[in-house]
């Protein structure tokens, strides 16, 4: 992809977002349908570009944008049923162990599936109603016994900061001072090549 580096690293940060949050899904499907939109799409402008029926520059941009209104979209979805940090920190751990620690993808997305399963249970993703049909509304609450789910939404602050320094950081890194190559193929050395006295 011929893109400025801090472009691409954003088209990878932003790709780590979207499969998290399909991987951890929301009631409403908004998100599972503009993440199709945005792979029908972009196939469809890439084969206009291999036509040559289209500039290059501009389908980079208006990736990045559809990946932007993918993220806004589902910022609105997360937002409503109160895991927004939750997700976007498991999101930013992926990319942080992927881009930065270069761990494999099949552990790396298994690890994140049993992260995602745990994570949901402290948002209240996952609350169902424990209905009994009774008229004593004061005995049971829709949520369920006031035992079963505590809410861990503060646990998530600082959690979600740490993260995205982590992506910031591993960003600069790429970006900044090139010290780490973009994928497993390419060293640092061939990346940064070091002139010779």
């Amino acid at each position: 992809l011929k893109a400025p580096r801090a472009m691409k690293y954003f088209f990878s940060v932003m790709q780590f977002h979207a499969t998290m949050n399909c991987l951890v899904g929301v009631r409403r499907y908004a998100t599972q349908f503009v993440y199709v939109w945005i792979i029908q799409f972009t196939a469809f402008i890439l084969t206009l570009r291999r036509k040559n029926l289209v500039p290059h520059l501009p389908i980079v941009f208006f990736y990045g944008l559809m990946l932007a209104f993918g993220f806004f979209v589902n910022l609105y979805d997360l937002n409503m049923a109160n895991s927004f940090l939750m997700v976007n920190t498991l999101a930013n751990l992926a990319a942080f162990l992927r881009l930065g620690c270069r761990m494999p993808k099949y552990l790396l997305w298994a690890l994140m599936s049993v992260l995602a399963h745990l994570a949901r249970l402290t948002t209240g993703l996952d609350k169902t109603p424990t209905h009994t049909y009774t008229y004593n509304s004061e005995s049971e609450s829709d949520s369920g016994p006031s035992w079963a789910w505590t809410d861990f939404n503060s646990l998530w602050v600082p959690l979600y900061a740490v993260s995205v320094a982590l992506v910031v950081g591993v960003g600069v890194m790429k970006v900044g001072y090139n010290l780490m190559p973009y994928n497993s193929r390419s060293s640092p050395a061939k990346s940064n090549p070091k002139k010779s006295e």
